[in-house]
């Protein structure tokens, strides 16, 4: 247990949990039987976890900030929901004011509705995973299944997003086709849409250009 002089900034919070975390591990109990490799699932995180985040009273609050949704399909002639999630984790303590904000990406597949709980669950295992210093390899979450999937383009609603992007900013067209091996925007493969948009969102606008 913490001392009651000891300085419980969120730091020190994190610090403190990674130290007891360090000492039982969290092991790759679970296998994904298609690719044949150890995983640790989101609950053997959860389990571990949650008692050294309650024995220094820290708190991990998400908020969803953004979420890219699209159906894929597989090798074998069905379609899948595709789900990314830009999630926003806030530390913090009933201790002190300060906190710390990390972003994580989570991503995940599923035949039915469940590809926004996965990729939800995929982010925070991963945010665990990395603050924490939890040794990596490879659920329920997205780790316990492999897609085979065929090469898809971007749909409608993405091209529109580029294109929008295109238009207000200051932007080598032929150059961003060469870059992606293609020779129209509609050509672009799904699978880096959100490269493309986040290398397009970093151009100057045009009037900025023109300033």
């Amino acid at each position: 247990m913490t001392e009651k002089n000891e300085i419980k900034n969120v730091p020190m919070l994190i610090s403190n949990v990674m130290k007891d975390l360090s000492e039982v591990g969290i092991s790759k109990s679970q296998l994904n039987k298609f690719d044949n490799y150890k995983f640790r699932g989101i609950d053997d995180v959860y389990n571990t976890l949650s008692k050294f985040l309650a024995k220094y009273n820290l708190v991990i609050v998400p908020s969803i900030k953004d979420r890219e949704n699209s159906v894929v399909s597989t090798a074998k002639g069905g379609s899948m929901n595709h789900t990314i999630l830009t999630v926003e984790y806030t530390f913090r303590s009933p201790y002190t004011e300060d906190i710390i904000v990390c972003s994580v990406m989570g991503e995940a597949m599923d035949r039915g509705d469940k590809s926004i709980n996965k990729a939800f669950s995929a982010a925070y295992k991963y945010l665990c995973l990395q603050v924490f210093c939890i040794p990596l390899q490879g659920d329920n979450d997205a780790d316990s299944e492999s897609h085979e999937m065929v090469n898809t383009v971007i749909n409608e609603v993405q091209l529109g997003v580029l294109n929008i992007l295109i238009g207000e900013r200051v932007v080598d067209v032929p150059a961003l086709l060469a870059h992606y091996k293609i020779e129209k925007l509609e050509e672009l493969p799904s699978g880096v849409f959100l490269q493309a948009k986040g290398a397009l969102e970093r151009k100057p606008m045009k009037q900025d250009e023109n300033a």
